[in-house]
């Protein structure tokens, strides 16, 4: 059960690895991650910088945890500090993922147009299917931390097969960080033109 484990936790990993290095890559990139949160209507202005920041912040937390947990089993610290870290990890991940989703559903049910930029850059507007995204990780951390619960400190698993678990988890986990473009390619979204409208002149 321990590669199961180390294979889910390698999967929200790699997803929030990807989130904070996106975000915090320039100054740009976290302006504009700012400038998302405020348009999502959600906090004050005033609460914009400190909410983007405690975002960016639970995020490495959550990627610090399950990376430390497979290093803690294999470092021989013991199967019972990384089930530790894991089940602390996988826990952040749900409380702020069922946090990043209530955000979303609030600001599609506005009717407000904000653009995704979940990994630091993008214009294309919250959608459905970015529910749908959130829906899939929640599934993919509850799942980890219940098997988490349930496996118990009961021994370190063999190094090459932690590796390839963590390994095929982060593979995966791509799929999630380009999710936008494949998602295009089924169903691409529709084009807003941006700008003033123009009408044909009213004859008299």
């Amino acid at each position: 059960m321990w590669y199961v484990v180390i294979g889910f936790a390698g999967m929200i990993a790699t997803v929030f690895v990807a989130a904070v290095a996106g975000k915090v890559r320039s100054r740009s990139s976290f302006e504009s991650f700012t400038e998302s949160v405020l348009m999502t209507g959600v906090v004050p202005v005033r609460w914009g910088l400190p909410a983007s920041v405690l975002a960016v912040a639970a995020e490495a937390g959550v990627s610090l945890l399950l990376a430390a947990a497979p290093a803690l089993v294999l470092a021989g610290a013991g199967a019972a500090a990384g089930r530790l870290a894991v089940i602390a990890g996988l826990a952040l991940a749900l409380l702020l993922l069922a946090t990043l989703t209530a955000v979303v559903a609030v600001t599609l049910r506005r009717g407000v147009r904000v653009p995704c930029r979940c990994f630091g850059s993008g214009d294309k507007p919250l959608r459905g299917v970015h529910i749908v995204r959130n829906l899939l990780l929640l599934s993919v951390a509850g799942t980890g931390l219940v098997t988490a619960s349930v496996a118990g400190p009961t021994g370190a698993p063999a190094p090459a097969g932690a590796v390839l678990a963590a390994l095929g988890g982060a593979l995966l986990a791509g799929g999630f960080v380009i999710f936008d473009d494949l998602v295009d390619l089924f169903a691409p979204a529709p084009l807003t033109v941006v700008g003033p409208s123009r009408r044909p002149p009213v004859e008299s």
